[in-house]
């Protein structure tokens, strides 16, 4: 057989921390979402941080992040349009998991801004599609019920993901 063999393409160290990253992401959503355990994310997120460091500005960045997310999915909760199976009563209706969930998202979403170079339109959509995305697979993993009919909720999800990434570019690339 001729022709030229295959190499394989060598990957920068930026590229080999976000597929990492990536990875690590991709499976702490699954678990949270598959059989939220808060002691188990907290060690996920601890040993997240060994395998992939941060600096302290980041993390608070993610927290605040994380604390934005979570005030807008208890705006969700309380209008009944987006319901963990586990909320709490009252004005704190977020769950735990939920808030770690937001904390791993924000992570991982300006470690993706800060490899990846996109205009942002494209930014804009990215957020607008994939956001919205995720909440229906929680809810089609039994994690939580969805008002499916609701336009009020997918133009909400659409409006407010597709903000997010561009808050989170605009976050990421001043730090």
């Amino acid at each position: 057989m001729t022709g030229i063999p295959f190499t394989r393409p060598k990957l920068t160290p930026q590229t080999k921390q976000l597929l990492l990253d990536s990875a690590v992401f991709q499976l702490f959503w699954f678990a949270s979402i598959l059989s939220p355990h808060v002691p188990m994310q907290i060690a996920a997120l601890i040993l997240w941080s060994l395998a992939s460091p941060w600096p302290g500005r980041l993390w608070l960045i993610a927290g605040v992040l994380a604390m934005l997310g979570s005030a807008v999915d208890a705006m969700w909760i309380q209008s009944g349009l987006f319901l963990p199976h586990d909320s709490l009563p009252g004005p704190f209706t977020v769950p735990l998991w939920l808030m770690l969930l937001w904390l791993a998202c924000a992570r991982y979403l300006l470690t993706l801004v800060s490899c990846v170079t996109l205009p942002s339109y494209a930014l804009f959509l990215l957020g607008a599609i994939t956001g919205p995305l995720s909440y229906l697979a929680a809810a089609q993993l039994g994690a939580a019920s969805l008002q499916y009919d609701s336009a009020l909720l997918w133009l909400g999800f659409i409006l407010w993901w597709g903000g997010v990434m561009l808050l989170i570019n605009h976050l990421g690339t001043k730090s």
